[in-house]
């Protein structure tokens, strides 16, 4: 009997993952503390990285000059996502971009993909870990 709970205490945490896995975030290279910065994360590649929408949780902190680093808690171990960021300079909800879709407002993705074109989810994606260093993200602007 006591060979049984041994082995279900083994087999039900890889079966049943754990939640409450926390992962921090440092944003950097921040050019201003002009409006907000707006972070989307997402679980899934349909609506990565601007359909805010799609987005398996929406969070937004005051710009500040530099960096910005917060904690996303009650993630699951082995869980996949994305992230994607904009400093709202504006407040208006958005990235803007020029008519060519060029961004006018500081941005970025985990992973830091290429900022000369929109960035997959699959080049952003991030697998949840127990005690995973911390995510930096470098703001990137085009203008």
């Amino acid at each position: 009997m006591k060979a049984l709970v041994l082995a279900l205490l083994w087999v039900l945490p890889s079966i049943f993952p754990a939640d409450n896995v926390s992962l921090t975030v440092t944003i950097t290279d921040i050019p201003s503390s002009k409006g907000v910065i707006r972070v989307a994360v997402f679980n899934q590649a349909d609506g990565f990285p601007d359909e805010n929408k799609k987005a398996y949780r929406i969070l937004s902190f005051p710009a500040q000059k530099g960096s910005l680093s917060f904690t996303l808690d009650s993630l699951t171990l082995g869980e996949t996502i994305a992230i994607s960021l904009l400093q709202d300079e504006n407040k208006n909800g958005k990235l803007d971009t020029n008519m060519l879709g060029v961004p006018q407002e500081p941005y970025g993705t985990s992973n830091n993909p290429s900022p000369w074109r929109k960035p997959s989810f699959y080049e952003a994606k991030l697998t949840v870990k127990n005690n995973a260093p911390p995510v930096v993200i470098v703001m990137k602007e085009l203008m």
